[in-house]
C-alpha cells in the first residue's frame, strides 16, 4: 500500500503526500520595470548551497496553474520538488548538453528581440501596408543582379547601364522589348518583365515602395536591393478587387504541343461549355473531364483567392472578370487550358481582418531587412559605433578564392592587434574578425558568383550586427533585473521538464516489469471490476441511419466508391514499367493498412485497340501483386473492354487499368458515409463498466444489443459483458499515471535526504497568502 510519507525540513514538519508532474505555469507577462537599488532579501527556503528568496518565491507561486484551488502545504511541495529536481539535474550536469544551452539561448534571443521589437516603426509599418493595400497595381521591371557588397566602380558601371535603358525607354515607349533584351529575371523577362497585378506584400519591399511611389506610365530610378538593380515601369492602377471563389475544368497540355492538339483540347472545352449553357452539371463534367485531381474531389472548386497569389495572371484576371455563375471561355495557363465558373466574389479584408492576417508577415517578408537595418544604425548611433575605414581595407585585402572552398585561413599578419572598429564600450580588434570568418565561413550562405572580397564585406557586417546584438543584450540584462530573473525562471524549467522526462516519464514507460509490479503491489489502487465490451455506431440522424441499413443489406463485399488513380497505356501496350511498379507498391501498402480491402482490377481498351489487351493488362497487374504477398483472395479481375468509355475526344484516356476498393468490413463501409461529412457515423469499441453504462444508457446491466437516441443522434449499440476480473491491461493507463506519481514521490524523499533542506515556514506560508491575496 502506498503510504503518505512526511520529510523533516529543519525543525518544520511537511508533507509531500503524491507527488506531482510537471509543474504548469501561467503565461508571464513582463513588463518594463524602474531602476532600483538592489537589496540582498533574507533566505526563506534553502536547498543544499541554493537558496530562494521572497521574491523568488512569489515569481514560483505566481505562476503556478493551481495556486488558487491548492492548499498552502501542496504548493510548497511542488516548489520544493522543484528545487530538489533542479538540484540533481545540475548534479548530473544535464545543464550543460550543447541541446540545453541552445534551446536556452534560443529563448533568450526570442525574449530580447521581443522586448526591444520596435512596436512604432511595426505599427507605421502596418498601415502603411494597408493604405497600400486598397490599390492594384500592374507593372513591369528590368532586373541586374549585383551583390549587395559590389564594389563602388561595379555599383555604378550596373546603375549608368540602367539609366541609359530608362533614358531610351522613356523616350521609345518600348519598356518591354528592352525588358526582354536586359532584364536578368528568369521568370519574368520573356513576357517583357511584366510582374502581373499586385498589391501589398506580393513584391520584395523596397520594389513596392518603389512601385506605390511612381505613377501611371512612369519608370522609377534604379532601385537597389539584396540581389541587385532594378527599373519598375507602373503600368495601371486601380481599387482592390478583392477576393473569389470559382471552379474549374482543367485539361493537361504538354510544354511541347502542336497547333491541332492544342486546338483539339480547345475544342473539348468548347464544347464543355456548350454542354454548360444547355444545363449540364459543371460538378458532372469536372468529376468526368478534369485532370486536376487535386481539386476533382472538391468539384472542381479552389481555394478563395486574391490578386497577385496565383502564379498565372491570366488565369486570375479570368476569374475575376466574370460575374456570379458565370463561365469563362477556355483560358490558357503554362500547364494547360481551363474553364473558369465563378461561384462568389467576396470584398477585401476591413483594416481589422487585414492587420491581424500580416501581422506575422512584418517582421519574416522582406520588411524584416528594412527592420534589421534601421535596428543596426539605431545601435552604432546608441554606442557610438566607429570603423577604422583603413585597416577594414586592409583586412579586405586578404580575401582570396579560399573562402569561396570554404578554406579561408588566418595568415600570420600585421594587423592583428590593430582596432578594427570601437564602441563606447569596447574595442575590437582584427583578430577577431579573422576568427569570425574561419569559424562561420563553413555555415554562411552566399551566392555562387560572389566575388571573395564580397564574401568578407558580408562577413563583416554579420560580425558587426553580432557585436551589436551581444552589447544591446548585455546592456538590457544590466538595466532590467526583472528580465534576467525570467530566464532564469525559463531555463528552470526547462531543465526541470527534461529532468521529469527522463528520471519519470521515460523510466515509467520503458520499465514494463516495474508497472507489473507496481500492479500486483497496490491491489486496492487497482480493484477487480466487471467490464463490458461496448461497441457503438453513431449516426448524425434518421436520414443517414436508413441509407446505412439499405447500403448494409447489398451483398458482400460492399463497394467504398474509393480507389486509386487508373495506369495509362500507348495502343496495345500492356507490360508495366518501373513507374508503374512503384505505383502498384503503393496500392500494395495500401491493402496492407486496411485488411478489409479488396481490390477491383478493371481493365479497359479503346474501340481501336485489340480486344485481348484489356485481359493481358490485368494479367500483368495481377501477377505484380501476388509476387508482392497480397492474397489472390483480396483481388477481383473484371474485363471492362470498352464498354466504359471514360473520354470520347481523347482516346488515350480509354486505354486503362482502374481500381477500385471495396470491403468485407461496416467498419470500412461507414468510412464511405464518412469521407464528405467526418462526424456522419462514429465507430468505436471499448471497455466500459457498469456505472459508466447505465449513466450513459439509462438502461440494465446486461449482455444485449439496441439502438437508443442520445444527444439527437442514433446509436446502434452491442454490449457483451465480461467475467470481473483484475487485469493489468485492463488498468494500464491508470498504472502508468500512479507509477509516474510513485516514481516521482519516491525520487523526492531520496533527493530530500541527499540535499540538506531549511524552511522559513511562517514566512512561506505568509508569502502564499500574499500571493493568493494579489492574484483575486
Amino acid at each position: 500500500m502506498l503510504l503518505r510519507t512526511y520529510i523533516y525540513l529543519s525543525l518544520v514538519l511537511i508533507a509531500f503526500g503524491s507527488c506531482t508532474k510537471p509543474i504548469g505555469s501561467k503565461p508571464i507577462v513582463l513588463s518594463k520595470p524602474e531602476l532600483n537599488d538592489v537589496v540582498v532579501e533574507p533566505t526563506i527556503v534553502s536547498v543544499g548551497e541554493d537558496s530562494l528568496t521572497k521574491s523568488d518565491l512569489i515569481a514560483e507561486f505566481e505562476n503556478l496553474s493551481d495556486l488558487d484551488s491548492s492548499l498552502n502545504e501542496s504548493l510548497i511541495n511542488q516548489v520544493i520538488q522543484k528545487k530538489l529536481f533542479l538540484k540533481e539535474a545540475i548534479a548530473m550536469k544535464m545543464d550543460t548538453s550543447d541541446l540545453f544551452i541552445e534551446e536556452v539561448e534560443t529563448y533568450k534571443r526570442i525574449e530580447i528581440q521581443n522586448f526591444t521589437e520596435d512596436k512604432s516603426t511595426l505599427t507605421r509599418l502596418a498601415e502603411d501596408s494597408y493604405e497600400k493595400y486598397q490599390t492594384e497595381i500592374n507593372a513591369s521591371h528590368i532586373f541586374i543582379p549585383l551583390s549587395w557588397y559590389a564594389s563602388p566602380e561595379d555599383t555604378l558601371k550596373v546603375y549608368k547601364e540602367l539609366m541609359e535603358l530608362r533614358k531610351y525607354a522613356i523616350k521609345n515607349d518600348n519598356f518591354a522589348i528592352l525588358a526582354k533584351e536586359w532584364s536578368k529575371d528568369s521568370k519574368t523577362y520573356d513576357k517583357g518583365g511584366s510582374l502581373g497585378w499586385f498589391t501589398a506584400f506580393h513584391l520584395i519591399y523596397p520594389l513596392e515602395i518603389a512601385a506605390y511611389s511612381t505613377p501611371i506610365d512612369s519608370i522609377s530610378l534604379p532601385i537597389k536591393t539584396k540581389s541587385g538593380y532594378h527599373l519598375v515601369k507602373v503600368n495601371d492602377k486601380r481599387k482592390n478587387s478583392g477576393y473569389v471563389k470559382v471552379q474549374h475544368i482543367f485539361k493537361y497540355l504538354k510544354s511541347e504541343i502542336n497547333k491541332n492538339e492544342y486546338d483539339k483540347t480547345y475544342q473539348t472545352l468548347d464544347s464543355l461549355k456548350n454542354l454548360l449553357q444547355n444545363g449540364a452539371s459543371f460538378e458532372e463534367l469536372v468529376n468526368k473531364y478534369s485532370d486536376d485531381f487535386n481539386s476533382k474531389d472538391a468539384q472542381g472548386q479552389l481555394p478563395v483567392f486574391g490578386i497577385g497569389t496565383r502564379e498565372e495572371s491570366t488565369f486570375e484576371e479570368a476569374a475575376f472578370s466574370l460575374e456570379k455563375g458565370e463561365v469563362s471561355k477556355p483560358v490558357r495557363s503554362s500547364s494547360g487550358l481551363h474553364l473558369i465558373k465563378l461561384i462568389e466574389k467576396y470584398q477585401p479584408d476591413n483594416k481589422e481582418s487585414y492587420l491581424k492576417k500580416i501581422q506575422p508577415k512584418l517582421t519574416t517578408d522582406s520588411r524584416a531587412e528594412y527592420l534589421q537595418i534601421k535596428k543596426f544604425n539605431d545601435l552604432k548611433k546608441k554606442f557610438e559605433f566607429v570603423v577604422n575605414d583603413e585597416i577594414l581595407t586592409q583586412c579586405l585585402n586578404y580575401a582570396d578564392d579560399r573562402i569561396l572552398r570554404r578554406e579561408w585561413k588566418m595568415s600570420h599578419n600585421d594587423l592583428s592587434n590593430f582596432v578594427l572598429f570601437s564602441t563606447n564600450q569596447k574595442k575590437y580588434f582584427v583578430s577577431s574578425f579573422f576568427s569570425y570568418i574561419m569559424e562561420r565561413q563553413e555555415f554562411e550562405k552566399w551566392r555562387a558568383e560572389e566575388k571573395p572580397v564580397e564574401i568578407f564585406k558580408m562577413l563583416f557586417d554579420k560580425f558587426v550586427n553580432h557585436q551589436l546584438t551581444e552589447l544591446e543584450e548585455n546592456n538590457i540584462l544590466t538595466n532590467n533585473p526583472n528580465l534576467e530573473r525570467l530566464f532564469k525562471f525559463q531555463k528552470d524549467n526547462l531543465l526541470y521538464s527534461k529532468f521529469y522526462n527522463r528520471m519519470i516519464i521515460e523510466k515509467s514507460l520503458d520499465d514494463s516489469s516495474g508497472q507489473k509490479k507496481f500492479f500486483d503491489s497496490n491491489p486496492e489502487l487497482f480493484p477487480s471490476v466487471e467490464m463490458g465490451s461496448f461497441t457503438v455506431v453513431s449516426f448524425a440522424d434518421s436520414l443517414i441511419y436508413d441509407r446505412f441499413k439499405v447500403a448494409r443489406t447489398k451483398t458482400k463485399p460492399y463497394q467504398l466508391n474509393r480507389g486509386i488513380k487508373p495506369l495509362y497505356y500507348e495502343k496495345d501496350k500492356y507490360i508495366i514499367d518501373i513507374e508503374e511498379k512503384r505505383k502498384l507498391t503503393g496500392l500494395v501498402s495500401i491493402l496492407k493498412k486496411n485488411p478489409g480491402y479488396i481490390v477491383e482490377i478493371g481493365g479497359h481498351i479503346d474501340k481501336n485497340e485489340y480486344e485481348q489487351v484489356a485481359e493481358l493488362r490485368i494479367q500483368q497487374i495481377v501477377d505484380f501483386l501476388v509476387e508482392n504477398g497480397l492474397p489472390l483472395t483480396r483481388i477481383l479481375e473484371v474485363n471492362y473492354k470498352n464498354s466504359k468509355v471514360q473520354d470520347r475526344f481523347d482516346w488515350t484516356k480509354n486505354q486503362r487499368v482502374t481500381f477500385q476498393f471495396f470491403s468485407n468490413l461496416e467498419s470500412d463501409l461507414i468510412k464511405v458515409f464518412t469521407e464528405k461529412q467526418p462526424d456522419a457515423i462514429r465507430f468505436k469499441t471499448y471497455n466500459i463498466d457498469k456505472q459508466e453504462f447505465e449513466d450513459k444508457l439509462k438502461l440494465k446491466w446486461e449482455s444485449q444489443t439496441g439502438i437508443v437516441a442520445i444527444d439527437g443522434r442514433i446509436e446502434e449499440f452491442s454490449l457483451r459483458i465480461k467475467k470481473a476480473s483484475r487485469s493489468f491491461n485492463d488498468y494500464k493507463y491508470q498504472v502508468i499515471d500512479k507509477y509516474q506519481a510513485y516514481l516521482s514521490e519516491e525520487l523526492t524523499k531520496h533527493l530530500a535526504k541527499k540535499y540538506k533542506i531549511s524552511v522559513d515556514n511562517t514566512e512561506l506560508n505568509k508569502i502564499i497568502e500574499e500571493v493568493k491575496s494579489n492574484n483575486k
